[in-house]
């Protein structure tokens, strides 16, 4: 599965995350589509000083940290509310997107 690829399947599992309230969150149905996000984020956080991404280190380290921290709020892992607006968390995964288009 090439890195475009990974970043669309983290997507779509943080928008099941976020598909129902951390408050009525059943830890047992989120933890593996959390795992799924983590993963991806992780492998995206060690990508980001490789040479040849569209965009900085920074920006692609901001969008992992940021959507890493929403992922566990929905999971019910953490206080630490993440985005509250859905289109935040779409746009942060279309800069990943952007960053690494050219590597596949």
């Amino acid at each position: 599965m090439g890195v475009l690829d990974q970043i669309r399947a983290a997507r779509q599992a943080h928008e099941a995350l976020r598909s129902s309230p951390p408050a009525r969150t059943n830890l047992a149905e989120k933890a593996d589509l959390y795992r799924g996000v983590k993963v991806v984020l992780d492998d995206l956080w060690r990508a980001a000083d490789l040479p040849g991404a569209n965009a900085s280190v920074a920006e692609i380290r901001r969008a992992v940290r940021l959507l890493t921290i929403d992922s566990e709020y929905y999971a019910g892992l953490n206080d630490a509310e993440g985005f509250r607006d859905p289109a935040e968390v779409w746009g942060q995964y279309e800069l990943l997107q952007r960053a690494f288009v050219d590597a596949g």
